[in-house]
């Protein structure tokens, strides 16, 4: 990513809580502001090029959010009148239609039904002064983000317009599927070089692991397919937009990674095939029907395993579920010796089972059930 040259905001990337610092460490490889991990994201500075340019190019995050002012607030009243003094008109458009989602936690003011409303008003009332001339009125809606914590509000502008985990490759879909930038976090956190290390996804499911890992070693932008919503706002550069899309247009793939897809489920193959087409990478994937255990003639001596099987909630029987890993851990070690694994499982005991001496990285959510990212070795012999 460039350098800022503009006004500067504060920016807000987004992540699942317990990755801030696996999604930190990827932010230092885009740009070089100061990163501040604070809970459910990381803090930078930036214009709205560089907001816009996020939303492409990062891995790990849910979304990209532009601070617009932080105050103290006891009351309806003082939400309405401290929001009014925000320059609006810097990211609002005049008669925009506006969404607002608001939490609150332990303030005086209680019911977020009230304090949007509120809200709304005071941003309405400060559009209603002296506007500059629009185009035309934008057909999206932007999204207001208002955060009340012990009578502490943030508000904020939603840059990306989406949630960025949706890459929009993936139209066909597995059992317990992880989000694509949960699964690019998984590789960003193991480390995973695609110049040293073939890759193997042996529960490929939809394919998320595969496809994550070729656009990540292909240094292809996850947001390639997308208009971030930043793009329409007042202040921003037009010029800079035609030229992240010439980036975008002329940038080329720049490896042929080692990636290995298989799963014992047909279906699961042809949805990751379809996939892995649409994201176009389908070319840099192995893809085979086949189970845990079964032999790949062409597969390399290491690299690393990813694995998201089933937790033994929604899918599998909880009381077989220690069996079914230690069954798992078998099969890793007559298939894949010495090779790393990077595991997402509810509990050290079960990864555990498939990588003696195996270490929790973070703990997090996956579809509201908390889960560890777990990383080692898969021994070369059997213990």
């Amino acid at each position: 990513m460039r350098k800022s040259s503009t006004t500067q905001w504060k920016l807000f990337s987004a992540c699942t809580p317990g990755m801030e610092n696996i999604l930190a460490h990827e932010l230092s490889g885009l740009t070089d502001a100061k990163l501040e991990c604070v809970e459910g994201g990381v803090e930078l500075a930036g214009d709205l090029l560089d907001a816009a340019g996020l939303c492409l190019w990062a891995r790990c995050p849910s979304g990209i959010l532009v601070r617009l002012g932080e105050f103290k607030a006891k009351s309806l009243q003082q939400l309405y009148t401290e929001a009014k003094k925000i320059t609006w008109s810097s990211v609002i458009h005049p008669h925009q239609d506006i969404q607002i989602r608001a939490t609150i936690k332990g303030s005086k003011i209680q019911r977020t039904e009230n304090a949007a409303r509120k809200l709304e008003l005071a941003i309405h009332d400060a559009m209603r002064g002296p506007r500059r001339q629009s185009h035309q009125r934008p057909k999206n809606t932007i999204t207001i983000i208002l955060r009340i914590r012990n009578d502490h509000v943030t508000l904020s502008a939603d840059a990306a317009g989406l949630p960025l985990h949706r890459r929009g490759y993936r139209k066909a879909t597995a059992k317990a599927p992880l989000r694509e930038n949960l699964a690019a976090s998984v590789l960003v956190a193991a480390g995973w070089d695609p110049q040293e290390e073939a890759l193997a996804d042996p529960m490929c499911g939809a394919g998320t692991f595969s496809i994550e890992a070729a656009m990540l070693a292909q240094d292809r932008a996850p947001g390639q397919t997308m208009r971030p919503a930043v793009i329409e706002w007042p202040d921003f550069p037009r010029k800079g937009w035609n030229q992240l899309k010439r980036q975008l247009e002329e940038h080329a793939p720049t490896s042929s990674p080692r990636i290995y897809a298989s799963d014992r489920n047909q279906g699961a193959i042809r949805a990751a095939i379809s996939n892995a087409e649409r994201a176009g990478v389908a070319s840099s994937i192995h893809f085979q029907q086949c189970s845990l255990g079964e032999t790949w003639d062409d597969l390399p001596d290491g690299g690393l395993v990813v694995l998201n099987p089933p937790y033994g909630k929604r899918i599998g029987e909880k009381s077989r579920i220690h069996g079914l890993y230690t069954h798992f851990g078998k099969a890793l070690r007559q298939r894949y010796p010495g090779w790393r694994v990077a595991v997402v499982c509810p509990e050290k005991s079960l990864a555990g089972r498939l990588a003696p001496g195996i270490q929790e990285v973070t703990r997090f959510k996956n579809g509201g059930l908390g889960v560890g990212l777990y990383l080692g070795e898969i021994p070369k012999e059997e213990p």
